[in-house]
């Protein structure tokens, strides 16, 4: 799922190099971020279960209910991405409607995911 339509406007970057975290498991969240370039891994509880690449997002639950992150993120490789406050959230919604049902897609591969290798 692609989001640098919605993004492609944004400069104000955040760069990480290859094992920096972005966030850890716990953390309090109260953005998200866009994957412009390089790859994040996602873990929970030590264990790899995704790779973000460029045009997708993370960190996209704590946002949403204001909870503690549930996962760590570390750069997998050198990244740059946008980092969506819940202000350039709602403006994202408002402007692009589109873009809450591409979270909404986000969210429900990944507990199906989640729910596959629970099993």
């Amino acid at each position: 799922m692609t989001f640098i339509k919605s993004i492609k406007y944004y400069n104000d970057y955040k760069h990480y190099r290859k094992g920096d975290f972005i966030f850890r498991e716990g953390d309090p969240g109260d953005v998200m971020y866009a994957v412009v370039e390089g790859e994040v891994e996602i873990i929970v509880s030590g264990s790899l279960i995704n790779i973000v690449r460029p045009g997708e997002v993370l960190g996209e639950m704590a946002l949403i209910d204001k909870k503690p992150r549930s996962a760590t993120a570390v750069a997998f490789s050198d990244c740059k991405l946008v980092v969506i406050d819940e202000q350039r959230f709602n403006f994202l919604i408002q402007q692009t409607p589109l873009f809450v049902t591409q979270i909404m897609k986000v969210m429900s591969d990944r507990l199906r995911t989640m729910d596959k290798e629970s099993v």
